[in-house]
């Protein structure tokens, strides 16, 4: 039992350690956003260029913070075979991308549709699906790119992260499902405009997502010292 508990304590250790930026961040932007008042002062609009920023502090339901959650989830499976540098990094990468892209998707909203007001996290979370999206595709191909007996020998000494890499492919081929049985949501132009910024955070999740993993990824050159 003291094994046990004491696995666990190593385990929320690591998850803090590791992920402490896209935890800590998150939690206060949800818990901010519960309490801020639902005024329209605060949606976007044409009118109001701060509104960029504030329309996504703006609460609009329990659904967006679940959405979140799963993907986090998400991101915790697919990263679990890279190093705990890259984790942290990738994490950081993720907070400060998902705001921005945020940002940009409410200067598109405001620019295409400025007589229709805005609000709620949907900018946020959806540029968190699109960057988990590239992650769980490329967590798989990075650990089974390599020969039989290779992915026996990685099978036999590590078979969590054979599981992980396995989870993370069933985790994207289960977005692309969702993508199609969703595909009102994103790629109908006779939709509400609400959706549009689900679409355009989305996208932008998958071109940032693509640059920053190969940004992070991409191997370093070592420098001596004089």
């Amino acid at each position: 039992m003291n094994d046990l508990r004491n696995q666990t304590k190593k385990y929320f250790a690591l998850l803090l350690r590791d992920y402490y930026p896209i935890l800590l961040v998150s939690a206060v932007f949800f818990i901010v956003s519960i309490y801020v008042p639902n005024v329209k002062y605060l949606y976007l609009s044409s009118t109001r260029p701060w509104s960029i920023f504030t329309y996504m502090f703006v609460y609009d339901g329990y659904v967006n913070i679940e959405l979140f959650i799963m993907l986090f989830f998400f991101y915790l499976v697919a990263s679990y075979r890279f190093s705990d540098v890259w984790k942290l990094k990738m994490s950081r990468f993720l907070t400060v991308s998902m705001f921005l892209i945020a940002i940009i998707s409410g200067i598109y909203w405001v620019i295409l549709f400025p007589k229709s007001p805005g609000y709620g996290q949907s900018g946020v979370v959806y540029a968190l699906y699109g960057m988990v999206f590239i992650i769980s595709l490329m967590s798989p191909l990075g650990y089974f790119r390599v020969s039989v007996n290779s992915l026996k020998q990685r099978l036999n000494e590590n078979w969590i992260g054979f599981a992980a890499a396995l989870i993370s492919a069933i985790i994207f081929v289960w977005i692309i499902f969702q993508l199609w049985l969703s595909k009102i949501y994103f790629f109908n132009e006779h939709l509400d405009v609400g959706y549009q910024l689900h679409e355009v955070s989305f996208l932008l999740g998958i071109i940032i997502g693509i640059c920053g993993f190969w940004y992070i990824s991409r191997p370093r050159k070592l420098t001596k010292s004089l």
